[in-house]
């Protein structure tokens, strides 16, 4: 990226600015430990000077040779907890650098709660209900670039009913509120009005975590961490066998590839899985959520950055593990919605169409619009203001 952009005087510029804030900081750090030296010293001296005076009054005959000796140990007593005291004060001050960011992130207070006595989820069926919802993410981040930000609206009175077991997709321009639907079914967030319901009852009178275990996720760029393939995949399922693992894997088209590593399971696959491919670490995203078992799932543009043949191997994938379940597909490529029971088109935050692919065709609104300008016709792009 650098070389690409020519851009190597410019993070020269950066790294400058860098080291001279860790010189700046290094500065402090000297002075606060010559302040600790001088603190030693003076210590060191006062200890010293009793000394010499306990010796001297004993030559004088004021004190006994007995004394002196008791007083000299004494002295010392005091001495070692008095440097301690000093160790233990500059180890404390480095302490606090760090303490500070860390319990400022501690301290923080959710601003989602769950009700005192939520609602137990025993047997989900995965109707999810919309119910006249408005929302708007709030900016009001204020700093000295920018000014408090109004509200953001997102969505504006959407109802809509997804029938449990049904496969449903979003369609609509960048920015409509796709993503914001399915974060409010997760209660990422709240709506600012209407309600949410899922089986009929209200997801903020159910607890959090166990709304979530019966939602998964697989988006478009699935996030791996840095540890081994089977470490991965029981993100899914923390107590899962290696049974369990292998045969999700293997339902989802990964379990030959990995076989294929020199440490199979056992393979470290770096920050954000930079050892693999698109195709692979869509796969073992699928093999995690089949491990969870979901009763509800998300696919967030799932296959649109990948190559044919690793789409197709994870189209194969879904067709299995969506049968069953209520699943939402957020689809910018309208060959991934004409499958899908139901299409609910959103534009500027509004539901403006429903219906299936054969429907939305013969009704040329938006749907049909943006399908013929994937098709190649581009005059459709003015007359739905997508481009000036």
């Amino acid at each position: 990226m650098i070389k690409s952009f020519l851009a190597e005087d410019f993070e020269l510029r950066r790294l400058r600015k860098f080291n001279q804030k860790i010189l700046f900081l290094r500065k402090k750090i000297e002075k606060n430990w010559n302040i600790s030296i001088i603190g030693d010293l003076l210590l060191e001296a006062w200890v010293w000077s009793v000394y010499v005076w306990v010796v001297v009054l004993s030559f004088k005959g004021i004190f006994s040779l007995g004394t002196m000796v008791l007083l000299i140990n004494y002295i010392d007593i005091i001495r070692w907890p008095l440097w301690d005291l000093n160790w233990f004060f500059w180890e404390a001050k480095r302490a606090q650098i760090g303490a500070r960011d860390y319990f400022k992130i501690l301290n923080v207070v959710p601003e989602l709660k769950d009700v005192n006595r939520p609602k137990k989820l025993n047997q989900v069926k995965g109707e999810i209900k919309f119910n006249q919802v408005s929302f708007a993410y709030r900016l009001d981040q204020t700093n000295s670039f920018f000014e408090k930000q109004k509200a953001k609206d997102v969505l504006q009175d959407i109802s809509f009913t997804i029938k449990p077991g049904s496969t449903v997709a979003l369609v609509g321009p960048s920015g409509s509120g796709k993503t914001t639907v399915v974060s409010l079914i997760s209660r990422f967030y709240d709506p600012d009005q209407g309600r949410v319901l899922l089986d009929g009852i209200d997801i903020k009178k159910m607890a959090q975590k166990d709304l979530r275990r019966h939602i998964g996720w697989v988006t478009q760029d699935p996030y791996l961490f840095a540890d081994t393939i089977e470490e991965n995949l029981r993100y899914g399922k923390a107590d899962s066998t290696l049974k369990e693992i292998e045969q999700a894997a293997k339902i989802a088209y990964c379990h030959q590839f990995i076989t294929a590593l020199p440490h199979q399971y056992q393979t470290e696959i770096g920050e954000k899985g930079v050892q693999l491919s698109g195709g692979q670490k869509q796969r073992i995203a699928l093999a995690r959520v089949i491990l969870k078992n979901p009763k509800i799932l998300v696919l967030d543009e799932a296959t649109s950055s990948l190559d044919s043949a690793s789409e197709m191997l994870i189209q194969q994938a879904l067709e299995k593990i969506i049968k069953g379940r209520t699943t939402i597909i957020i689809a910018h490529r309208l060959s991934t919605a004409r499958k899908a029971d139901n299409i609910f088109v959103l534009e500027k935050g509004k539901l403006i169409e429903e219906g299936d692919h054969q429907s939305l065709i013969k009704q040329d609104g938006l749907y049909a619009s943006l399908f013929k300008i994937q098709a190649g016709k581009i005059d459709r792009l003015q007359e739905w203001d997508l481009i000036d």
